[in-house]
């Protein structure tokens, strides 16, 4: 007898402004995966939580919403994550995440504050490898010219 893997249904949980909220529903459409909209009620709920109970498909817009837009998979392939992300390149959605084993009893509010400061880091990180660093002896020799 062979085994078989079950993948869960692919599941995309999208937080943000309406216009980024229904694009995404869309997207989840068009990938034949379900959506959830994750509204301020739902920040202090674990990922897990929000994935057995989510409130597919429904989106009414968040009028409190504030910080990054965010969108969370959940189920997909590799492949099939290459080809969701490709389908909201163009939405203006910075904070991006898999749910994973470790992750899973996170609470949304928590996955957030973490891809916000990863998204800091690495923002930092090209600000310091795009700044021209000037090397020693020519900071020397330019203390001691006066210049």
């Amino acid at each position: 007898m062979k085994a078989r893997i079950v993948m869960p249904q692919e599941l995309i949980l999208g937080y943000g402004a309406p216009d980024q909220t229904e694009a995404l529903c869309a997207a989840a459409a068009a990938l034949g995966a379900e959506f959830c909209e994750i509204t301020e009620g739902m920040l202090d709920t674990a990922l897990s939580d929000c994935i057995a109970q989510g409130q597919r498909g429904s989106f009414g817009g968040t009028p409190e919403f504030s910080g990054d837009a965010a969108v969370i998979f959940h189920g997909f392939t590799r492949k099939r994550l290459d080809e969701a992300l490709e389908r909201i390149a163009g939405l203006n959605i910075p904070l991006k995440a898999v749910v994973t084993q470790k992750n899973q009893s996170w609470t949304v509010r928590t996955l957030l504050a973490e891809l916000a400061k990863e998204r800091a880091w690495f923002a930092e990180e090209n600000r310091r490898k795009q700044t021209p660093s000037v090397p020693l002896h020519e900071e020397t020799r330019k203390g001691r010219d006066g210049q």
